[in-house]
């Protein structure tokens, strides 16, 4: 072979190599841009869930929102609600000192008349007896009394219960 030939065929073994490299790199190019397409369709999936996850993050920052401001209105209500609750507590705490005072002033009157109408009562219980004495002597007395008289023939007039009383008044007075 002449180097002419030579050449050629360096050359062709060269434009062959050339060739399945340029396969090779077409076949490369064509398996990266599949690659490409479905890493992109992936992306764009991506895409729309983020956007849709973005949507409901949205809504969940906003119903937190809300949430904060109705639970801070419920909290200054619930303070509210509890101060005057604690008002009133401290009113009837003062009304109930004030029945209670009441109630001991009324109880200790109650218990005084309570002696009292014992004391009374023993006394009358003894004035009764003593009297009962009295009005038996007199009677005694007083059909000995008539009895003398009826002997001797003069009468005397009667006394009855008030004038034995006033009787016993008097010598209880001296």
């Amino acid at each position: 072979m002449s180097q002419y030939g030579v050449h050629i065929h360096m050359w062709l073994l060269n434009v062959n190599n050339l060739i399945k490299q340029l396969k090779s790199a077409q076949d490369d190019a064509r398996q990266q841009r599949m690659e490409v397409a479905e890493k992109q369709k992936i992306i764009i999936r991506l895409e729309r869930e983020l956007e849709q996850l973005r949507g409901v993050n949205n809504g969940l920052e906003k119903s937190i929102e809300d949430l904060n401001d109705r639970l801070e209105r419920e909290s200054e209500e619930n303070k509210e609600l509890v101060d005057k609750i604690h008002h009133e507590l401290d009113d009837t705490k003062e009304d109930l000192g004030k029945y209670l005072k009441g109630y001991q002033k009324l109880h200790s009157l109650n218990m005084s008349l309570e002696q009292e109408i014992g004391i009374y009562q023993k006394v009358l219980a003894g004035e009764e007896a003593r009297i009962s004495e009295i009005d038996t002597s007199y009677r005694r007395g007083k059909e000995s009394t008539i009895s003398s008289h009826h002997s001797s023939g003069r009468t005397s007039p009667s006394l009855d219960r008030q004038d034995i009383v006033n009787k016993m008044m008097e010598e209880h007075n001296d």
